[in-house]
């Protein structure tokens, strides 16, 4: 697992606000860090499985590496982002 140093991760965090390319991709970079979850989960997200008044997000098994079904319990932060990126 990769982990960054106080330091570190502010720097990544200010290396994504200067990021001139999609917002998606900004978005995406911070959804990853504030959830925790794999890229490939993210990736293959559908709106219908995201609930933002629970702040949940139900990823179902056939998604998972483990195959199991998990649920991602949804940060003010990434809620706000998936409120932003929902309206692209």
């Amino acid at each position: 697992m990769l982990m960054f140093s106080v330091n570190e991760l502010s720097e990544f965090l200010c290396s994504i606000d200067k990021y001139i390319g999609s917002q998606i991709v900004r978005a995406a970079l911070r959804i990853l860090i504030l959830t925790g979850v794999r890229p490939r989960e993210l990736r293959k997200v559908e709106w219908f499985e995201i609930n933002l008044d629970k702040a949940a997000w139900k990823i179902s098994a056939e998604k998972m590496k483990m195959r199991c079904p998990y649920i991602v319990l949804l940060p003010e932060q990434t809620i706000n982002l998936l409120r932003k990126i929902h309206l692209i």
